[in-house]
């Protein structure tokens, strides 16, 4: 899809629909870096409606953002635009413009387009959070997504100049929770993302720093307690062949070399590979067959509402099917685990609610067919019951995921394991002596291996008294 500039936008609206010119005679066009006031009267001197004048201001005010943000560098110098989704952070008022009150006294001044509209201050200032939410101001200011809007819109005042007063009250309220509670999870994800960064940052810094000195100790503390155990399960049953030893030690052993091949991986490429099942916890064999079973219903579905030789048969935009398309290669794709690299088995994308999530936006992409705007965000419902109806579960619905996305948040902003890899970075001094603990740690588990060997082999030769000098 090109790109959706406002000159451009402008351009052709004004070819679709605007006057023709006398020869010497210029077009109205827009002028550079063009001051909220200016778009609010373009939009009065183009003949816009309400809808579509709001969306050229908030496309003003988005360009201007995504300029400034998008060569802004955070502290490490990474550019702000890398790090998170632009339009997750945009609102009205962003760098310098407007905000939604001080857009309202704007449209009142110039003709009272707010009023004459139907609007309050309150509830134009829904109207502009509503459109920022659908994300209209990343399409035409004069396409099919604000049209849509538009009559969306109309048909919601003529349901409230029928209701009574007490409904109107009450379908506000609904409103303005569900606009409180998009922008707390929109904070909230934000505080997730970056504090999960953090945490990653610490991660690996850690294991870059420590690596060389934490594997070798692993493994041969490994070696140390495979030995002990060996050694306690001969004692307690001499009949024990050294391949029963083997055997015993298979589970246990596989378990340390998956570990360590994990940490390996780290160390070489600074990031976690580990596929695992819900909340990060492996799976016992009679789960995993209920959750591949799960994984394989939500996959053929996925394909079935996603693939490329489906989507593009029913009428979807360019947008819709590039996204849809998405997520048909992150999902499905995903069962042929010999294309993942360890960065897509670190995201979980073939975990189940994983999964269940994806299938739950491509549902939502299914039904604003056509229509380029944010679907989660589309208010639904015929009668005016049916909206409240909506409103109530979606704002439930946000209540459960911004107390589940708190809950994250507290995990990872309290992760003991991340405050003691922070503690031991804290300076050159610590960092020497921690290093300086797990090489000690490492020589003598090495040093207690040898006699270990020694009495493993003195059991097998039909030794019975214990060392006292053994663990």
């Amino acid at each position: 899809m090109p790109e959706n500039r406002l000159p451009g936008d402008l351009q052709r609206y004004l070819e679709a629909h605007g006057p023709r010119p006398a020869a010497d005679d210029p077009p109205p066009s827009c002028p550079p870096s063009p001051s909220d006031r200016d778009l609010v009267r373009l939009g009065q001197l183009l003949g816009l409606n309400l809808s579509q004048a709001v969306v050229l201001v908030l496309k003003g005010q988005w360009e201007k953002f995504r300029d400034q943000r998008g060569t802004t560098g955070d502290s490490q110098g990474h550019s702000v635009a890398a790090r998170y989704p632009l339009n997750q952070a945009f609102h009205a008022g962003a760098c310098g413009t407007a905000d939604a009150s001080g857009l309202f006294r704007l449209f009142e001044e110039e003709a009272r387009l707010s009023s004459d509209g139907g609007h309050d201050e309150e509830s134009f200032r829904t109207l502009v959070h509503h459109c920022t939410l659908l994300g209209l101001h990343l399409r035409s200011f004069h396409g099919p997504e604000v049209q849509a809007f538009d009559a969306s819109q109309q048909a919601q005042q003529e349901l409230l100049v029928a209701a009574t007063p007490e409904e109107r009250e009450a379908f506000w309220t609904k409103h303005r929770q569900w606009r409180e509670m998009e922008e707390e999870v929109g904070s909230l994800l934000l505080e997730v993302e970056g504090q999960a960064l953090e945490n990653r940052r610490i991660e690996r810094q850690w294991m870059e720093t420590f690596g060389s000195a934490y594997l070798p100790l692993l493994e041969t503390e490994a070696r140390f307690r495979s030995l002990v155990r060996a050694i306690e399960s001969k004692a307690a049953n001499p009949h024990l062949t050294l391949e029963d030893l083997e055997e015993l030690e298979t589970v246990e052993r596989e378990s340390v070399e998956q570990e360590m091949a994990r940490l390996r991986r780290t160390l070489a490429r600074s990031r976690v590979a580990h596929l695992s099942g819900p909340g990060g916890m492996p799976l016992h064999d009679f789960e995993s067959l209920g959750y591949e079973e799960e994984c394989r219903r939500l996959l053929r579905e996925i394909y079935r509402l996603t693939h490329p030789d489906i989507v593009r048969h029913h009428g979807f935009t360019e947008r819709q099917r590039e996204r849809l398309v998405g997520y048909y290669r992150a999902a499905v794709a995903c069962a042929d685990t010999t294309r993942l690299d360890d960065q897509e088995i670190a995201l979980g994308m073939r975990s189940l609610p994983s999964l269940e999530g994806i299938l739950t936006r491509v549902r939502k992409i299914w039904e604003v067919k056509g229509l380029d705007v944010n679907e989660g965000a589309a208010i639904r419902g015929e009668t005016l019951a049916e909206r409240m109806a909506w409103l109530t579960a979606r704002n439930a619905e946000l209540e459960e995921q911004a107390t589940q996305v708190r809950g994250d948040l507290l995990v990872i902003a309290t992760d003991a394991d991340l405050g003691e890899k922070r503690a031991c970075l804290r300076s050159r001094e610590q960092i020497a002596g921690v290093t300086w603990e797990m090489e000690q740690k490492r020589q003598d588990y090495a040093a207690q291996i040898p006699a270990l060997e020694v009495r493993l082999q003195q059991l097998f030769e039909g030794g019975s008294e214990s060392d006292p000098t053994l663990p």
